[in-house]
């Protein structure tokens, strides 16, 4: 039977390597970057202030259907932060988690604006993703990027291991980022 993976997480965190990975170790699998689909289809009415694409939403949640309607029959693997506000039916997600210091370095050398960082710093310590997540699906997991990730997503996916969200706490991790940079606490606004 076909499986829907969805790979989500915070920018930085590596769900499109992970997603390329795992591709290459699941049979007849076809990997669906949800940021090319949005440029490609033109999903998007404006930037916001960083420049960030704002996503018709409800124009990805029917192209991504297509799509599985296209490929029905394999395995496919879509991978994009923006995947934990929709509703996938029968997709299984994993939501990973990478350090602080970890997506800042990578949010840096990608260009990032710093207010961009600081926001996705803060979505990564309170885990925006995995909640998000928890609340728009079944089968949740949460999972720490690196080198056995694959691995782990593998034995998941094989082993039909009930949803569990680990504990993943990286909100103390934030502080002595923020406390580098000056002027970071008064620049998150409510």
């Amino acid at each position: 039977m076909a499986m829907i993976v969805i790979i989500t997480g915070t920018p930085g965190v590596g769900k499109t390597t992970t997603a390329a990975a795992l591709a290459k170790r699941v049979p007849d699998s076809v990997v669906c970057n949800v940021n090319q689909i949005i440029t490609e289809r033109k999903l998007y009415s404006s930037r916001d202030r960083y420049g960030t694409k704002v996503v018709k939403m409800r124009g990805l949640q029917l192209e991504i259907e297509r799509m599985i309607r296209k490929n029905a029959g394999k395995n496919i693997i879509f991978d994009g932060h923006i995947l934990c506000e929709l509703r996938i039916r029968g997709a299984t997600v994993i939501v990973l988690r990478e350090h602080i210091r970890t997506i800042k370095k990578r949010l840096l050398k990608r260009g990032y604006p710093v207010g961009k960082i600081r926001e996705n710093l803060v979505c990564e310590a309170t885990d925006y993703c995995g909640a998000k997540s928890q609340a728009n699906y079944r089968k949740v997991y949460e999972l720490m990027s690196g080198p056995t990730v694959v691995d782990k997503i593998l034995q998941l996916l094989h082993r039909k291991v009930p949803p569990k969200m680990q504990q993943i706490d990286l909100l103390e991790e934030l502080v002595p980022v923020i406390k580098k940079e000056k002027g970071f606490a008064l620049s998150i606004r409510s």
